[in-house]
């Protein structure tokens, strides 16, 4: 397994656990330990507002997750099939990191906001 498919595995699952934390946070309708939602010296029970943390945050999780998770399997089926080139999957590459950059800008917002 070279590099670049070793990237696109971790992004599969990196963007599974992203989906699985939105899906529970739908599921449970309030906040619970998870560094994807929590800043690292709070707990849920210090955000001010949940319910608007929640509605404010969990679009983008959501995106984050389906951009992150797509990037990682088209990645890994195209290193089977081989369907586009080198600067496509560079591009597909440079889409996940700036969907993570952006979410990290959204999170450090809402922190300020709610926590």
């Amino acid at each position: 397994m070279d590099f670049s498919s070793m990237f696109d595995l971790i992004s599969l699952v990196c963007g599974g656990y992203v989906l699985i934390t939105w899906f529970k946070l739908r599921a449970a309708g309030r906040l619970f330990p998870n560094n994807l939602l929590i800043p690292r010296d709070k707990s849920p029970k210090d955000c001010l507002d949940q319910a608007g943390y929640i509605l404010y945050i969990s679009p983008r999780l959501l995106t984050l997750g389906i951009i992150v998770g797509l990037s990682g399997l088209a990645g890994l089926v195209n290193a089977w099939f081989q369907l586009y080139g080198f600067w496509v999957a560079e591009g597909m590459i440079a889409v996940c990191l700036a969907a993570l950059v952006w979410y990290c800008v959204c999170n450090a917002r809402a922190v300020k906001k709610y926590w």
